[in-house]
Parts: C-alpha cells; structure tokens; sequence
C-alpha cells in the first residue's frame, strides 16, 4: 500500500481515521478488579489511527480506548496491519488509553481472559480505520505547542498521618500542562488536533460498570 513518493518532495502528509469498538453490554470489565459485565454506555471506545508520511518515510500512530495489551496481542495486531498496509513493526506504535473503565483484553491478573470475537472485532475495526487513514492522506503543516487544562486533580491526599492515600485532593500540586499537535492544510485550516487529557472516571462510583474512554485523544 506504500505510495512509492518522490524522494524529492519532503512535504509532510498526514491522514486520519477512527473506528468504534464499543463492545456489547455485559462483556467483562477489566481493572481495578471489577465484577461483572458492563452495564451501561457512558462514551463509545474508538480505535483513532494517524497516518504519517515524509519523502520514504511512513508511520502509523494508533490509539486504542482499553486499558492495555500483551505482548502477543501487539505481536498480532502489528502482524495484521504489516500484511495489510505494507507496513514494518518498527513503523507501527499502539498505544492504548489505559481506561479502568473498558471490556476485558488480556490475562493479566486482573481478569481470566479476554473475549476472542471482541478481539477479533478490534482487530477489523483498526485495520479499517489504518486504511481509511492511508487512503485520505493528504499534504499538511505540522504546528506544536504547549497550554493548560484547568481539570487534573491529583490522586494522593495527605492524612493527619503524613502518609498519602488514594483518593483525590484538589488542594494538591498537579501538572497542568496539555502538549497538543495541530494539522493544518494549504489555507491554514485546522484539520486535526492532537492532545491527551488525563481523567480518571473509574475513580468515580457513577461510572462503574459503564464503558468509559479515560483519555481524550482527537
């Protein structure tokens, strides 16, 4: 699928793309060992996949709304986009949002055992989405910088015992810094922006059991 560019043209080329992941209600949470299946939609989960490309150069930034994979799931999902795209291993990164609020994926202790036809699912979901994001490509300017969000609140309150708990403390030192990328085409109009907000919604006893993103990535 690679496009064989001009080596001489050094403009920057970006695409992107989602696909939803939302499994059914009562698949099984994953983290914080939670009972039972999801009861509730609170956000749909999406898979979002950037296409990036220079000269003979291209990568794939893919971000996943669950909590996180092994090393034998990254393994396949990687194997799976490298025979679809043309892809190499080293020019694949999966993050994943790291949400205590999504369906179960993994073995990890938290769980025993992600459900095959859901992975099955993500897996044509990302492949879907990493083709829609190669195929609407397009020439970009690449603008970065730094702001704040006014929302972090941090998760470790002091007792009267000068030891830390885990429960939030909005009197207590946060970063407040929010990193963000924005894409912009010929006329300078924004196409995409990029940046990540921190939320902790599995915290909050409102939202559990409902399927929730944690991270907010656009």
């Amino acid at each position: 699928m690679r496009h064989s560019p001009d080596a001489s043209d050094h403009s920057l080329l970006a695409g992107f793309s989602k696909a939803c992941i939302t499994p059914p209600l009562g698949m099984p949470m994953e983290g914080l060992a939670q009972k039972g299946g999801c009861t509730a939609i609170h956000d749909d989960l999406w898979v979002r996949a950037l296409f990036l490309g220079q000269g003979d150069r291209e990568v794939l930034i893919l971000s996943f709304d669950l909590l996180f994979f092994d090393r034998a799931q990254v393994a396949r999902l990687k194997g799976s986009l490298s025979r679809a795209l043309g892809l190499t291993a080293a020019e694949i990164f999966i993050n994943t949002t790291h949400t205590h609020a999504g369906p179960r994926v993994t073995r990890w202790a938290y769980s025993d055992g992600p459900e095959s036809l859901y992975v099955d699912q993500i897996e044509a979901a990302m492949i879907g989405a990493a083709r829609s994001a190669w195929e609407h490509r397009r020439a970009v300017t690449l603008h970065a910088g730094v702001t704040s969000a006014s929302l972090p609140v941090s998760r470790r309150r002091l007792g009267e015992d000068g030891k830390a708990r885990w429960r939030p403390s909005r009197s207590a030192p946060v970063c407040d810094a929010l990193p963000y990328c924005l894409f912009k085409d010929a006329e300078g109009g924004i196409l995409w922006s990029l940046d990540i907000l921190e939320a902790m919604p599995e915290a909050s006893s409102a939202t559990r059991g409902c399927l929730h993103p944690r991270n907010t990535v656009s």
